[in-house]
């Protein structure tokens, strides 16, 4: 199943962010579940807004389970963060084989 993750972090939320950055990304090398597309969201002047991803997992709770533990999640550094299951299309996401 695909999921689609989509946060927006809060005004002034810069320098925690950056903070964080190495435990983010630790986060995201993660083998499970698989993040089958996803990076940073800009608004029109190229400055981060957020981030967006296409998880693959079995069911929503790996997923729920995978964002809750994210460094972003723990400080409480989205305004809006929501997921739902993603029914694609159109496009190709490259989906693991097992």
């Amino acid at each position: 199943m695909l999921f689609l993750f989509v946060g927006f972090l809060k005004a002034g939320t810069e320098q925690q962010v950056l903070a964080l950055r190495d435990e983010f990304n630790e986060h995201l090398a993660q083998p499970s579940p698989r993040i089958a597309l996803g990076g940073v969201l800009r608004d029109a002047d190229g400055r981060k807004l957020g981030y967006a991803a296409v998880i693959e997992a079995d069911d929503r709770s790996v997923v729920t389970d995978y964002l809750g533990r994210s460094p972003y999640h723990r400080d409480d550094l989205y305004e809006v963060a929501r997921l739902a299951e993603f029914d694609q299309e159109l496009g190709s996401v490259e989906l693991s084989s097992d």
